[in-house]
């Protein structure tokens, strides 16, 4: 499995720098230490390249968006819209929260939940998890310059209608191929900090 665990779940225990308004000189280190393993994540290779994109997206979505655990558990596919650089996150707490666009690709939100959203229509659409593999394995490397993928219109496709963005099961984590059903995520039952853990 990626080492990027330890990174990931240090990154989480931190308390979210939207939600805390990030104006402190402790959330902007926060924002700092948070950035940092976003720009350490991968988005290619097998599995690093699916476990980056499935951290990216939840970092974002707990540090950019300020969205608390229980609320991301409770997030579906259809709950994001990503269009024209601005993504927009409906949560059952009031007003949608939006992410805008930055310059840097490695932290940009919209496209870090562009890129899992991909995942998960791979997955969702592909019964061999060969196949999945194989996308994700030759995909290019991520940088700061790389391609944005926000600035389209991107939502779930038909066969993520109604799905988790964090499943509660992971066939497609090491193992499955194997035709294992591993462990996923299991947002409603653990802490997303010990998700992390996984990793």
């Amino acid at each position: 499995m990626p080492t990027t665990g330890g990174a990931v779940r240090r990154s989480i225990s931190i308390p979210s720098p939207r939600a805390a308004g990030g104006t402190s000189p402790v959330q902007q280190t926060a924002i700092r230490s948070v950035e940092a393993v976003l720009r350490g994540l991968p988005s290619h290779g097998w599995p690093a390249g699916w476990v980056g994109r499935r951290d990216r997206a939840l970092l974002v979505l707990r540090h950019r968006a300020g969205i608390p655990f229980d609320g991301i558990a409770a997030l579906t596919v259809d709950d994001l819209r990503i269009e024209q650089g601005l993504a927009t996150v409906r949560t059952g707490e009031g007003n949608p929260v939006t992410l805008r666009t930055t310059e840097d690709c490695l932290i940009c939100a919209p496209c870090a939940l562009v890129r899992w959203l991909h995942a998960l229509d791979l997955a969702a659409v592909h019964s061999d998890g060969r196949v999945v593999a194989s996308v994700i394995a030759r995909a290019a490397p991520l940088t700061a310059q790389s391609p944005h993928v926000c600035e389209g219109r991107t939502s779930g496709s038909p066969d993520t209608v109604g799905l988790r963005v964090f499943p509660e099961r992971d066939r497609w984590t090491p193992g499955a191929s194997a035709g294992l059903a591993a462990p996923a995520i299991g947002l409603e039952r653990r802490s997303l900090a010990l998700m992390a853990g996984m990793t």
